[in-house]
């Protein structure tokens, strides 16, 4: 989403993305999903690594996916949320507690709550 053309709109257009990943389970091995209606994604990149207290979830998505490249001269300021969901119990059928950069439980329909991001070249 960038942030200054796409404000103030409350429904996705076809360059925002919502992005949902898992860590895997015992049986199967980490993945994830996009949702967007016009782009197919392939060199996403998810790793995971169970600890002690839970795992550790590392995620590469290259900026050309998002056909950005281009926008990225020096900086881009994007809207932004990530979203943790816990859910524990197995037979649960909806999420028991998340946690949401924005604060709101909305980004995954309205993209006013998502927050600034400024993406930066690297040298």
């Amino acid at each position: 989403m960038n942030y200054l053309v796409d404000a103030g709109k409350t429904y996705y257009t076809t360059d925002d993305y919502q992005f949902g990943f898992t860590p895997g389970t015992d049986a199967l091995a980490p993945d994830w999903h996009v949702w967007n209606n016009s782009r197919l994604f392939t060199d996403v990149q998810v790793e995971a690594q169970k600890t002690e207290k839970g795992y550790i979830l590392e995620i590469a998505i290259p900026i050309w996916e998002m056909d950005l490249e281009e926008e990225l001269e020096e900086y881009l300021e994007i809207g932004f949320d990530v979203a943790i969901d816990d859910v524990d119990n197995t037979n649960a059928t909806d999420t028991e507690l998340q946690l949401a950069w924005s604060k709101s439980a909305q980004g995954w329909a309205d993209p006013t709550v998502f927050q600034l991001l400024i993406l930066g070249r690297g040298k």
